[in-house]
């Protein structure tokens, strides 16, 4: 919500942004199961990880595209058929870079870091 908003020029605040965080917790679109936390637990920490995302890493980013659908790309001499939907596409002094965001309990330590430990390349099955 927050980097679209910064695409679209609407410019809602992080406390906004936040606020949305709090009620998908609160009032999920869909089944959840949230293991050993609390809903409290998984809101506390929701938002120091939105918070930090909006304070230090989305200020570094052009973002130009959040959440998209990627058509169908046929590659016929090889035989694939690739589809799916990426996180994020940001401009870098190369070009347009595709961003895969982790989220989760186990994407992220407690000093901050991405855990990139047991992470696996996501490809899409035929």
């Amino acid at each position: 919500m927050y980097d679209q908003s910064k695409i679209d020029g609407t410019g809602i605040t992080i406390d906004e942004a936040a606020a949305a965080v709090v009620d998908t917790i609160r009032r999920p679109d869909e089944d959840v199961v949230l293991e050993d936390d609390t809903p409290q637990d998984a809101e506390k920490i929701a938002l120091s990880l939105h918070t930090k995302y909006c304070q230090i890493i989305a200020p570094q980013e052009n973002y130009k595209a959040v959440e998209i659908q990627c058509e169908r790309l046929e590659i016929s001499d090889l035989g694939l058929i690739l589809t799916g939907t990426t996180d994020r596409v940001r401009e870098t002094s190369e070009g347009l870079a595709i961003c895969d965001l982790k989220t989760g309990k186990a994407a992220v330590g407690s000093d901050g870091n991405v855990k990139t430990a047991g992470h696996s390349y996501q490809d899409g099955r035929l």
